[in-house]
């Protein structure tokens, strides 16, 4: 009589765990600046991730292993310096990563990836989540940009389905949506100027046991527009972000 082999369990909650793995970004920009057209732009990039000393703050280091222009960015020939660039900061159990320090504001690579990790990973409860939870997470961060001062603002709803089992390993679906504010000054050839924009974000992930996120996709579009402090002069403009993330190896 054969023996019975009893189900695996489980798991009660997911959470980020202490773990290295290298993940792939291909992120696309849609911007259009007053009455003119959309401009499409991307770049493709492979991160290595490591998180570290589990508890309420995590070391975390993302190295850039690759940057390649995919089309339209202008950052041909300029993606060699960002390979081998480390962000270190920490990861608090909610997931938001704060930096120790920011990149040079007027390398536009590493200003692109600043303000792109920082949201690579899905907020969570700090306790961790289980199967058909829903939280509400808000954030606040700075946007990297050459002569200007910008903070972003994201209220997001989150919800997490029931574990699905995919060759042998427990992942857990997440989504979420909610929306986004932009704000802030700069100055440009000496004229000082404002900036303010609205609009709406979403996304949704499948995260492992591990503590890994498996894959991803995000969006983010806002439209809004620059102010002169001086002569009230206002240009419209708006932006679409959208990011597929994958995870390339676990170690």
């Amino acid at each position: 009589m054969a023996e019975e082999v009893e189900p695996t369990p489980t798991p009660a909650r997911a959470t980020y765990r202490p773990h290295a793995a290298t993940y792939q970004v291909s992120g696309r920009r849609y911007v259009s600046q007053g009455e003119g057209p959309e401009i499409e732009t991307g770049l493709r990039y492979s991160v290595s991730v490591e998180l570290s000393e589990e508890g309420p703050q995590t070391e975390a280091s993302f190295t850039v292993d690759s940057v390649l222009e995919v089309w339209g960015s202008g950052l041909r020939g300029r993606t060699a310096s960002a390979v081998g660039y480390e962000f270190k900061g920490t990861l608090d159990s909610g997931g938001h990563v704060a930096f120790e320090e920011k990149p040079d504001d007027r390398d536009p690579v590493l200003v692109f990836l600043f303000n792109n990790l920082k949201e690579l990973l899905p907020a969570l409860p700090q306790a961790g989540v289980s199967p058909r939870q829903e939280w509400a997470d808000t954030t606040e961060s700075d946007v990297l940009q050459e002569d200007a001062e910008l903070r972003a603002t994201q209220v997001r709803s989150f919800r997490a389905s029931e574990w699905e089992t995919v060759d042998g390993s427990f992942l857990l679906p997440l989504g979420w949506s909610g929306e986004i504010t932009i704000s802030g000054s700069g100055e440009q050839l000496g004229q000082q100027y404002m900036v303010e924009a609205a609009g709406t974000v979403s996304g949704r992930a499948m995260i492992s046991q591990s503590g890994a996120i498996v894959e991803g996709f995000r969006q983010a579009a806002w439209r809004g527009h620059i102010t002169v402090v001086s002569s009230g002069f206002e240009v419209a403009f708006s932006q679409t972000v959208a990011d597929t993330v994958r995870i390339v190896s676990q170690w």
